[in-house]
């Protein structure tokens, strides 16, 4: 299947045609994507999509980047994978559950009216030749009421070949972990109040943005900006969904 994928970064657009990677339920075909030239930068976007299947649907993109960048790439791709692995398998407990629990007599119907989904989608905020910094996507339905939504970052310093850490990013600063954390509660309380008309659960976002790594572990970058990425639960109830704070990198403390 051929995809028109379009990529503009720093007002240099790029276009490329991206052969798909389509499942069928007996055979896959595997055509090799272009390459495609981002600011010094060779990459390919691999697609997967299946809509054959009637049990579920995969809609799949993401970046692979050429040269010595192995680690980064595994780490993407299999981030993708194990996502996918684990969605097919959730499916399937979800299905093998709902027949065990049918009443005698009743018909248990092959497919569900509704197909499942594994939705992944990429986003980059900059890559060129000093360094790659994406945000993916994933939005799964498996069944039950509400869709799963998870987001995870990448950033990898080309030139060190090494991953990049928010650490990194503020070097010589041995409290920025705090200031960070003041900054993203403060921004969080005012967006969210303004989304809730002022109803902010504080406990949610004062543990979501408490100064530890792990709460701030998803980030991308540029020369200007750091955006921080909170996923669905991690600051608020599930009904805001995803949260996002910019910090500017200069003079904001």
């Amino acid at each position: 299947m051929d995809k028109k994928i379009i990529i503009a970064m720093g007002g240099i657009f790029v276009g490329a045609f991206i052969l798909g990677v389509v499942f069928a339920k007996q055979e896959i075909e595997i055509p090799t994507p272009q390459d495609i030239a981002v600011k010094g930068v060779m990459m390919e976007v691999v697609a997967l999509h299946d809509d054959v299947n009637k049990a579920y649907r995969i809609d799949v993109e993401y970046p692979q980047f050429a040269g010595a960048m192995d680690g980064i790439n595994r780490q993407i791709a299999s981030y993708v994978n194990e996502g996918m692995d684990d969605f097919k398998a959730i499916i399937e407990e979800n299905a093998k559950a709902r027949k065990a629990t049918m009443l005698i007599g009743q018909e248990v119907p092959e497919y569900e009216v509704s197909p499942f989904t594994f939705v992944v989608t990429w986003e980059p905020k900059q890559i060129n030749e000093r360094y790659l910094s994406i945000i993916l996507r994933v939005d799964a339905y498996e069944g039950g009421a509400n869709a799963r939504r998870e987001l995870r970052t990448f950033n990898y310093d080309v030139v060190r070949e090494k991953e990049i850490v928010l650490d990194d990013l503020f070097p010589g600063d041995v409290g920025y972990l705090g200031k960070v954390s003041r900054y993203a509660h403060d921004r969080l309380v005012e967006t969210l109040g303004e989304i809730n008309g002022n109803e902010v659960d504080e406990n949610m976002v004062t543990q979501g943005t408490a100064p530890t790594r792990d709460n701030f572990r998803n980030f991308v970058f540029d020369e200007s900006v750091i955006d921080l990425y909170f996923p669905k639960y991690q600051v608020a109830p599930g009904v805001a969904g995803e949260q996002h704070v910019v910090i500017p990198r200069q003079g904001v403390w």
